[in-house]
């Protein structure tokens, strides 16, 4: 009897289906795709971030420039890939190829937020910490660093520029709700995009902090407000022309070829 249970328990897991790592994580193919090298980055006060990173060395003569893509939920984890789904980040790193741009992407991912982790470090301070340490490294004004913050990522960059208001000149705030006590020191210029049928964060709560941004005169703030579309639609709009002239100053010259 044992013997034939032995037997039967071999035969189930010989059916079993057998994954690879790349089959087991469906997002793993995104870092050989968007040609970016994993890392880790250990804060000073301990703790620290997974990111990925490309950087476009495109014109040699130019001044390079920074973008950094702070997410949401959909995002955290462990697995330094997750953050790369996004199809919009493969529409603004193909505008950055196509134009000939020098410019670095930074995306980091967190494991389960952007304010204080389980370990009691604050994400946001670490994130801070790592785009100084690439401001160094590749010698990029300030002036060209840029944040793309979606859904909770956008209450980061509002809580990072309040809090190192000389470390970033741009930001793009999608699908966010924010807080108004991040717009004390805040400075720079921001567009600000969300949609009107917004289910999972009201529309009213980025008008509140549109309007804290406004009552602040070292900041400019270009609202977006997408009739009848979803939170998904406002997301989707990232990959839209409006948002490669408020990074880039232009729209791709040929944007079909890659």
């Amino acid at each position: 009897m044992g013997q034939k249970i032995i037997i039967l328990l071999i035969s189930l897991f010989c059916c079993l289906p057998v994954y690879s790592a790349q089959q087991e994580n469906p997002y793993s193919n995104l870092v050989k795709h968007l040609g970016v090298t994993q890392d880790y980055f250990p804060a000073q006060r301990g703790g620290g971030l997974d990111y990925c990173e490309r950087f476009f060395d495109n014109r040699k003569n130019e001044e390079p420039a920074m973008i950094v893509f702070v997410q949401g939920k959909s995002t955290y984890g462990e697995d330094n890939v997750r953050q790369l789904a996004s199809p919009v980040i493969y529409s603004i790193m193909k505008h950055a190829k196509i134009n000939s741009k020098k410019v670095l992407f930074l995306l980091p991912q967190v494991k389960n937020g952007w304010f204080n982790d389980e370990e009691g470090y604050m994400p946001s301070a670490m994130l801070a910490e790592l785009i100084r340490s690439k401001i160094d490294e590749y010698d990029i004004p300030v002036k060209n660093v840029y944040l793309i913050g979606i859904e909770e990522g956008g209450d980061a960059c509002y809580h990072i520029m309040d809090r190192n208001p000389e470390l970033i000149s741009k930001a793009i705030i999608d699908s966010s709700a924010g807080n108004v006590l991040d717009t004390k020191n805040i400075k720079g210029k921001f567009l600000v995009i969300h949609a009107e049928n917004d289910d999972i964060v009201p529309l009213q709560k980025a008008k509140v902090m549109v309007k804290a941004l406004k009552e602040n005169s070292k900041t400019s703030v270009k609202f977006k407000i997408l009739k009848e579309k979803d939170h998904r639609d406002a997301i989707n709009y990232l990959a839209n022309d409006e948002v490669l002239i408020f990074l880039f100053g232009h729209t791709s010259y040929n944007y079909f070829i890659y």
